[in-house]
């Protein structure tokens, strides 16, 4: 097991410049289709630094992960050639990325918003489109709310805190999060039908210029590198506020294995940079990462894992996917714009591996710029084993352009990877809107390796996105929420053109995600096909209506726990009363305090050293358990 603990100089550090913004500590777990993938609030994604094992699984996967970790380099050269860079791994000395929007021009971030926007914002497509459906109906003289909403409507929080605006006071940008103006007033207002957009509900925006959400489900958060110091990579902020969106897709085709990321990337400082490199670092772990083999396909702007042989063995870190085990990948999209007088679409310009024997990882801002350009921590250019011809692209196999070298990974060993764009000028004010997927992929017969299978849905997943996803075979899945007596309200995660819910007692629905009362506590089957251009799908569900049952203890939604970074105490703050019973856990997964608490009381934190510790708390005679990060400070 990789351990990745933070070191005695990020805490130092931290702790001198103590009133600049904490690092980011929330994680969630994004799980729309077959692939759960753990999310940072900071730029590290597929890792979960509490048990330090990886976070990119799927549900074949059975606790067996293909990606192990992911992080986000940016680096350019100002007109007199200094570096800005920004660029992370594992966040184990800190970070270069905090969370919150810059002002414009001075590129500028306050404690209190990196806090505020030390969060995700996840909705689903389906939120959006019932509650136009609601507002639809409530404009409609023909509509009857009580008949089409008979469960009554709700403005779900994944609406109601959509981080639509930013502080015009503090010169951020006045529209952040992309909204659909139900009234046309150019205000985020939930009350008067407004609500996250997503792509497929307008036909004038397109999936590449990050205008709207995508997706059946999306995750979005914002990031800076403006917020301390970069206690990773040690480089010179560039002042780039980047919006962060990683949604997916609930269906029966391949985009069931894929979780896609788009970033748009913005220069709020007043430096115009030039030579300016972008990538993607990867630390694949494809089950036992000590038998993995990686390479790159050039024309399909691909970066891949595979297993050197047709079995994955069990190590000391993962039980293995055993006989025939998968590929996964790195699909960029969509990448950055030289926005020259003659623009070029960079992606795939650059590929460089990191494996004993061939490059250590980096350790100062000039070794990650020099990664980013493919050369060596020196800058001195990678070349064919052998020659003294020079390429871009190491284990490029046979896409090579013009050359009659090809070049495969031969080595097994743990491997990591980073896949880069560039060069580009990054000017103040410039926009860049880039979207790469991570991919899972299975051999689905003895004709086709899990290698040729990756390649398949790459070229799916390729076309799918410049179509803007405009036919995805949905999956049917009913979900449904008790909310009264004999009372549900039901969704899908997948959307469609057309619905059809037959509720087992002779009455039907057409909308997205009907709200039903049922006359009596019986059972009902449940019947729910969903339809669109690309397919139909339809699934069953055995409800047995009954009473709502109300708890005695009242648990709310949220448990705010501060001040973060915290010295002596921690207050738990609720907008109920909750009686809690409560760990304290430290980086090596130990538990430090255990006790019992209340939401109007304080724990005692005095005698914790300085560091990193994860609150986990349960309400007592409820099964809702809270876990909450924070940082110790002496």
């Amino acid at each position: 097991m990789k351990i990745l603990l933070p070191t005695f100089l990020f805490l130092i550090s931290f702790s001198a410049y103590s009133q600049d913004c904490a690092p980011p500590t929330s994680f969630t777990e994004f799980n729309p289709n077959n692939i759960t993938g753990t999310l940072n609030s900071s730029e590290l994604l597929f890792n979960n630094r509490l048990t330090s094992n990886g976070g990119f699984e799927t549900t074949t996967g059975e606790g067996v992960h293909s990606i192990y970790a992911a992080n986000f380099w940016i680096g350019g050269l100002t007109q007199n050639d200094e570096l800005k860079l920004a660029a992370g791994t594992y966040n184990s000395s800190g970070t270069d990325f905090y969370n919150g929007p810059l002002s414009n021009g001075s590129a500028e971030v306050s404690n209190e918003d990196c806090g505020e926007y030390d969060r995700f914002f996840s909705i689903c497509e389906y939120e959006s489109l019932r509650h136009l459906e609601y507002f639809d109906c409530l404009s409609d003289p023909n509509c009857d709310p009580s008949i089409n909403f008979p469960s009554g409507y709700s403005i779900p929080e994944s609406i109601i805190y959509y981080p639509a605006h930013g502080d015009v006071n503090l010169q951020q940008d006045f529209l952040l999060a992309p909204f659909y103006d139900y009234d046309s007033d150019g205000t985020y207002s939930p009350e008067d039908g407004d609500c996250p957009l997503f792509s497929s509900m307008t036909d004038d925006l397109e999936c590449s210029t990050c205008q709207a959400l995508s997706g059946h489900k999306a995750t979005f958060w914002i990031t800076n590198d403006k917020g301390s110091l970069h206690f990773e990579s040690n480089g010179d902020a560039l002042g780039i506020e980047m919006h962060n969106v990683v949604y997916g897709f609930s269906s029966t085709g391949s985009l069931n294995d894929i979780i896609f990321h788009q970033k748009k990337l913005m220069n709020k400082g007043t430096i115009d940079l030039t030579e300016t490199y972008m990538g993607y670092w990867v630390d694949f772990d494809l089950g036992n990462s000590n038998d993995d083999l990686i390479g790159c396909d050039i024309n399909r702007n691909l970066a891949y894992v595979h297993n050197a042989d047709q079995i994955d063995e069990a190590s000391n870190s993962s039980a293995g996917y055993g006989e025939n085990p998968p590929a996964a990948g790195l699909l960029l999209l969509e990448g950055v714009n030289t926005q020259t007088p003659e623009p070029e679409e960079l992606k795939l310009t650059n590929f460089t591996s990191f494996s004993s024997g061939i490059n250590e990882d980096p350790q100062t801002s000039n070794h990650y710029y020099n990664y980013l350009k493919s050369t060596n921590q020196s800058g001195v250019p990678t070349v064919f084993p052998g020659t003294e011809e020079t390429t871009n692209w190491m284990f490029g196999g046979d896409t090579y352009p013009d050359s009659k070298n090809t070049w495969n990974d031969n080595f097994s060993s743990d491997k990591r990877a980073l896949a880069s764009s560039g060069p580009f000028d990054l000017n103040s004010g410039d926009v860049q809107c880039i979207t790469n997927a991570y991919i899972h992929s299975y051999s689905d017969s003895e004709e086709t390796s899990a290698v040729e299978k990756l390649f398949e849905i790459s070229d799916e997943a390729q076309l799918s996105f410049e179509n803007c996803f405009d036919c995805v075979a949905p999956l049917a899945s009913i979900q449904l929420t008790h909310v009264g007596d004999f009372a549900y309200d039901f969704h899908n995660i997948a959307t469609g053109d057309e619905y059809l819910w037959d509720f087992g007692d002779g009455t039907s629905s057409t909308s997205v995600a009907p709200g039903k009362i049922f006359s009596s506590g019986q059972d009902y089957l449940v019947t729910f096909t969903v339809t669109n251009a690309c397919g139909s799908d339809t699934d069953t569900f055995l409800l047995t209506a009954t009473t709502l049952v109300i708890p005695q203890q009242i648990v709310d939604l949220e448990l705010t726990v501060f001040p973060n970074p915290a010295h002596n105490s921690l207050n738990l703050q609720s907008s109920f009363y909750l009686s809690l019973d409560y760990q304290i856990i430290d980086n090596l997964g130990r538990t430090i305090l255990e006790n019992t608490t209340s939401t109007n009381e304080q724990i005692d934190i005095s005698n914790l050293v300085q560091g990193h510790y994860v609150l986990r708390a349960n309400s007592q005679g409820s099964e809702k358990i809270y876990v909450k990060q924070f940082f110790k400070l002496d």
